[in-house]
């Protein structure tokens, strides 16, 4: 009858208050998280050319040598790749992943075991050949290195597993750090890269 089902709500309600009633332990004070300041990404064009302090690290670090006329002949030698790797290495900690986030949505600094080339085409490529609208090869030497070896590959490839690839080929091969290699990156103009290729890959440094 009615009684029985207002002792059946009530019984109800007094189990949902059981539930809900934070034991002692849980009403003890605790210090509150703090909150974790979330990190924006900026805009593309900020990472690259706006950080005057960087663009001049750069000019010092890569001055520019000459043009080279022949895109097919701005090949990059094991020792040049060296040195874009020891420069990355050192600045890299301070640069922001501008194209992934982390678990929680978060941006991401770059290691040298995450930098890969579409970070060095972000951070070290574009903002050092922006002023002379040049390839970054012409940022290391003035003189045609004509490429004995090209190289395909992914740009997501961290560069420190691609440059262990290259220096266990110049084992193999019995080379010297000298061997240019044919690296789309560093050889195209960046700036001007539709100058660079065409709708004819015959037509192209490619080919």
């Amino acid at each position: 009858g009615v009684g029985a089902v207002q002792a059946a709500v009530e019984a109800l309600q007094q189990s949902q208050k059981s539930v809900i009633t934070p034991s002692p332990r849980s009403l003890q004070s605790k210090p509150k998280p703090r909150a974790k300041a979330k990190q924006r990404a900026p805009a593309a064009s900020k990472l690259e050319f706006d950080n005057v302090a960087r663009r001049d690290r750069l000019r010092k670090e890569f001055p520019f040598q000459g043009y080279i006329e022949k895109t097919e002949l701005r090949g990059i030698t094991f020792k040049q790749l060296r040195r874009v790797k020891h420069y990355v290495a050192r600045h890299c900690m301070k640069w922001i992943d501008g194209f992934t986030r982390d678990a929680q949505g978060e941006v991401q600094h770059l290691t040298i075991e995450t930098a890969n080339l579409y970070h060095v085409n972000q951070w070290v490529i574009m903002p050092a050949t922006k002023e002379k609208n040049c390839a970054f090869v012409e940022l290391l030497t003035s003189k045609a290195q004509d490429p004995r070896w090209f190289c395909s590959h992914w740009w997501g490839e961290a560069i420190h597993n691609f440059l262990r690839c290259i220096e266990r080929h110049v084992d193999i091969r019995g080379l010297s750090g000298e061997d240019p290699y044919w690296i789309c990156a560093y050889a195209n103009r960046q700036h001007s890269i539709a100058s660079e290729i065409h709708d004819d890959p015959c037509e192209s440094s490619f080919y």
